[in-house]
């Protein structure tokens, strides 16, 4: 299975251009996980929604339990594709800080966070609703709707916090193959009174190592060239990012939470993947600070940025009209 991966996700060539592939693949035995066609056929159904969700571009066996997961899948496909009309949809903001070397900080940028309030199901996090929202076909009009909401309300956090910070969204690789990408978020921040550099696209690493290529035409190249600021989102859980390093136009690379919450074990690893970063002209910030230790390591290690719990949960953007940010 896992050459079969790999053989799909290698690049395909159709009249010398490139075409970017990727395979999820679900396994399922007769007769160790269903003795019914039928029920096998489900099981390995169930086991690759499981590969989708876990970033694609690999297989899983199916284990006890997965068609659960497909049965909410399928709850949440049904209620999902009314959730924008019904305005059930939210962001969140999770502040971004920058610590200086002489230990002063401020809130630098945050990352606008899709939330669903279903009256049903309660509150869905984002991991659960992109999938679903691109197996409807609706994942590139919510996306473009998360853009101008947050653009919208940029420039209430700036009121709230006196400062000149920016705002962050993440955008998915279907969204990244469209070539009116750019002219659309032109656009949104025009209406605004924005600029490129107010805004940062956050794009996983499958996406970039997808899309990113020798190509300087690629979407990616034409919104830096725009004036955009593009961050790798959860650096380390990809399989060949480090080969795509040097081709990635980012300014910040968010390592994986997993690194900080075992910092102590990780502090060699943590302190190889800083160095590479820098040395190729980016900045690291660390995700997943959610305790004082693991702020006063990374600040000890020489990362200044920092994103979590420990300096704010991602909330709503009424919680920041209403609380005071003068002390800070």
């Amino acid at each position: 299975a896992g050459a079969l991966v790999k053989s799909l996700s290698d690049a395909n060539y159709d009249d010398s251009r490139s075409m970017a592939l990727s395979a999820s693949i679900g396994l399922a035995q007769y007769p160790n996980d269903a003795d019914k066609v039928s029920a096998v056929v489900s099981c390995a159904d169930a086991a690759m929604y499981q590969a989708k969700q876990l970033g694609k571009r690999r297989w899983v066996s199916y284990e006890a339990g997965m068609e659960q997961i497909t049965l909410r899948q399928s709850a949440i496909a049904q209620q999902l594709s009314y959730a924008q009309s019904n305005k059930e949809l939210q962001l969140y903001y999770q502040p971004i800080w920058e610590i200086s070397k002489n230990r002063q900080k401020k809130i630098i940028s945050f990352e606008a966070l899709l939330r669903w309030h279903s009256g049903d199901l309660g509150i869905i996090p984002a991991e659960e609703i992109m999938p679903v929202l691109e197996e409807l076909g609706i994942l590139i009009d919510v996306e473009k709707w998360v853009v101008e909401q947050a653009l919208s309300d940029l420039l209430v956090l700036r009121e709230c916090l006196d400062a000149k910070i920016t705002v962050a969204v993440n955008l998915s690789a279907m969204h990244l193959r469209e070539a009116t990408l750019p002219d659309f978020l032109l656009a949104a921040l025009a209406q605004k009174n924005l600029l490129p550099r107010d805004l940062t696209i956050e794009l996983s690493e499958i996406a970039l190592v997808e899309e990113v290529n020798d190509d300087s035409s690629t979407v990616v190249y034409q919104l830096v060239e725009s004036g955009f600021n593009i961050s790798i989102d959860n650096f380390g859980t990809g399989y060949s990012s480090l080969a795509y390093l040097h081709r990635i136009p980012a300014i910040v690379v968010k390592v994986d939470h997993s690194f900080v919450s075992q910092i102590e074990p990780c502090s060699k690893t943590l302190t190889h993947i800083q160095g590479l970063i820098e040395a190729h002209g980016m900045q690291v910030l660390a995700l997943g600070v959610d305790t004082e230790k693991h702020k006063e390591a990374l600040t000890r290690f020489g990362i200044y940025l920092h994103q979590g719990q420990y300096w704010g949960c991602p909330q709503p953007i009424s919680y920041y009209n209403k609380k005071s940010y003068s002390s800070l």
